[in-house]
């Protein structure tokens, strides 16, 4: 789920709460689209590096090394040029795609800038947005982010953005690594929404490689400030040990491209765990300890116990205690989850001044929440399962 401590804050646009809170990807690729924009055309990258398709009437080109490339497509017709810049969502801990997009246009800070149009993809991990500019034509931005991948495409606005949509669209639905491991067993996505028109995605996906589990949440934030916005992002990562506490965490979170948080943490023993913190105050490191004497519980552990005590009816409630990287005190906050109504099964999920209420699926697993932010506002999510 997405615990808010402040949106004008530090934004924990954060999740290790899980399935039971929100959550979320992958619906069904856009109708028509090679009828609409041309040839179906394969996006030239290096082997062993992506594969993806797109439908547009003259071939892309890719330049770029490593893990960041730039995708090239070229106008043609009533089609304005499309510029999209690739790279592995690991990078999200140094410079997001969107600083990289920088480096191709004049984009100024989003926050200080006109822009409208916000919206979110349908079942897809990518928003737009329209940047509008005195003396200039507007530019279409959308930015796509999942457990492996983030690109931001760009292109100058046209007559319509429906050339624009649409192959950013392909290109999300089918990009991927050239080689992956594992298999995916649950993905989850949520829309955010806000009264002022603030949007986001929230995207749950959980793996499994041998006998280790992985748990990766990616949100994103457009938030509504002024005619502006804040872009905000937030990766959050778990390896679960067998007993279904966390081996290690990871979460980045950045505003505008620049990362400003970064958390890490590692299970020694019992109930010993150490962190490492990198904020714009600079780096600190420690430990802390748990109650429990397994550790801090993963999010799928949270999830399963959701399932199994409140809506299977044995429980009205439990707390645990999660990791919390913004808590001065460095040690585990308290998550409370109580049932407030069986049919439909509803519970609240309070951690401090954080609180939502959440009606929830037969799993557990969060259909609609509403979380209430500082001021009064509420953060508004619906979500799906997708795929498990």
């Amino acid at each position: 789920m997405i615990l808010v401590r402040s949106l004008h804050g530090p934004l924990s646009l954060a999740a290790p709460i899980a399935t039971a809170v929100l959550s979320l990807f992958f619906g069904s690729s856009p109708t028509g689209a090679a009828a609409a924009n041309g040839s179906q055309r394969t996006v030239p990258f290096p082997p062993a590096t992506y594969v993806a398709s797109v439908a547009w009437p003259t071939p892309p080109t890719v330049d770029g090394q490593a893990h960041r490339f730039v995708i090239q497509f070229p106008g043609a017709a009533d089609r304005a040029p499309v510029t999209c810049v690739v790279s592995a969502s690991r990078d999200l801990g140094q410079r997001s795609a969107l600083i990289l997009a920088r480096h191709h246009a004049a984009l100024p800070d989003l926050s200080h800038a006109t822009v409208a149009d916000l919206s979110v993809a349908q079942n897809l991990p990518v928003v737009f947005l329209t940047l509008k500019r005195p003396g200039t034509t507007p530019t279409f931005l959308a930015s796509f982010r999942d457990p492996q991948t983030s690109f931001v495409c760009l292109s100058a606005a046209g007559a319509a953005p429906s050339p624009f949509q649409s192959v950013v669209l392909d290109l999300a639905t089918s990009i991927r690594p050239a080689q992956q491991n594992g298999s995916t067993r649950l993905v989850r996505f949520c829309r955010l929404s806000l009264k002022d028109g603030s949007v986001g995605f929230e995207r749950w996906q959980v793996n499994q490689s041998g006998g280790v589990r992985t748990s990766v949440v990616n949100s994103s934030l457009l938030y509504r400030y002024g005619e502006g916005v804040d872009f905000m992002e937030l990766d959050v990562s778990e390896k679960v040990d067998s007993d279904g506490t966390v081996n290690s965490a990871t979460l980045v979170r950045a505003v505008g491209g620049t990362p400003e948080l970064q958390s890490t943490i590692h299970h020694r023993s019992g109930k010993r765990y150490d962190y490492e913190l990198v904020t714009r105050q600079g780096p600190a490191s420690g430990s802390f300890r748990t109650k429990a004497q397994s550790g801090l519980p993963s999010t799928l552990a949270i999830a399963e116990r959701i399932k199994r005590e409140l809506v299977g009816g044995h429980s009205d409630g439990f707390s645990v205690e999660m990791w919390d990287p913004y808590s001065p005190r460095r040690e585990p906050s308290q998550l409370t989850i109580a049932l407030e109504s069986r049919k439909p099964p509803t519970i609240t999920v309070a951690q401090g001044e954080r609180h939502s209420v959440q009606v929830v699926d037969d799993e557990g697993h969060a259909r609609r929440s509403e979380m209430t932010l500082s001021g009064g506002d509420r953060l508004i999510s619906q979500c799906e399962t997708l795929l498990k």
